[in-house]
């Protein structure tokens, strides 16, 4: 007998003794699985408070233009759970621009400092990355001239970064040049 052929509330039993990436991967092999288990695994990525779990999950709805479950997972508190001041830095640098642009829609801090002291615009001018600081430039939530560690003896603005960061860059690659 397949597992298939059970009555859903079999299915949801099942489910609810399977770990959280047990949970994720059952629910990932059908549609029938993906809309039955969608709310359980939900329900599991609370209770388990993972950080990790948490950011995917948010990724994963964004990279997928979900907005509506990027918003329900904001909404319901999994900022509680993941670095609210780190959620961006992360997603700047480790996903694509369209997932960035999904959280800063759906009302992820854009100016929030990171705990290294960085906004989520200072991180990409501090790796030369000029694909996502021109589009971070695009959103009015985002401001040049936002501070990181405000009042500190490190206060500079992403524009202060990208400046000073490129300025070296330009005077390495002219030196090398030269040479």
């Amino acid at each position: 007998m397949s597992l298939l052929s059970l009555p859903n509330e079999l299915i949801l039993q099942i489910s609810h003794f399977q770990s959280l990436p047990d949970t994720n991967y059952l629910l990932r092999t059908n549609r029938r699985l993906a809309t039955l288990l969608t709310d359980t695994l939900t329900t599991k990525l609370f209770a388990s408070r993972s950080e990790n779990h948490g950011k995917r999950a948010l990724y994963s709805a964004a990279e997928r233009v979900d907005n509506a479950r990027v918003e329900y997972l904001l909404h319901r508190g999994i900022r509680d759970f993941t670095d609210r001041s780190q959620l961006l830095n992360d997603a700047v640098l480790t996903q694509s621009t369209c997932v960035v642009g999904v959280l800063i829609d759906n009302g992820v801090e854009a100016e929030n400092s990171s705990v290294l002291c960085m906004t989520p615009l200072c991180v990409p001018a501090l790796q030369r990355n000029t694909e996502v600081v021109k589009f971070l430039l695009g959103h009015k939530e985002v401001g040049v001239n936002t501070q990181d560690c405000q009042g500190g003896l490190l206060s500079t603005s992403p524009l202060h970064v990208g400046t000073r960061t490129w300025r070296r860059c330009f005077c390495t690659s002219t030196t090398q040049t030269r040479t």
